[in-house]
């Protein structure tokens, strides 16, 4: 069963990619957007839109996400950590 990891704080990001595995989810939400870079892409990253824009960071079109995305995260992953 894969985890979505869901990331709010730059900081943690090293240790929520000590803990991932393929096939594994990313979610940055909040002060996380701004780590955007330390996530490799093929880590299934995603970034929550809003609150990107909200901290006027850029993201790739293929990682926004948006509530609903985040809702169906959570229900195909089945499992998750916050990452803080």
């Amino acid at each position: 069963m894969s985890v979505l990891h869901v990331v709010t704080n730059p900081r943690a990001i090293a240790s929520c990619l000590r803990a991932h595995a393929a096939g594994d989810a990313i979610l940055l939400i909040g002060d996380g957007v701004f780590g955007i870079g330390a996530v490799p892409e093929e880590h299934g990253l995603w970034v929550l839109a809003e609150d990107a824009a909200e901290r006027g960071v850029g993201l790739p079109a293929d990682a926004a996400a948006d509530y609903a995305k985040f809702v169906a995260l959570v229900l195909e992953t089945g499992s998750s950590v916050t990452w803080s």
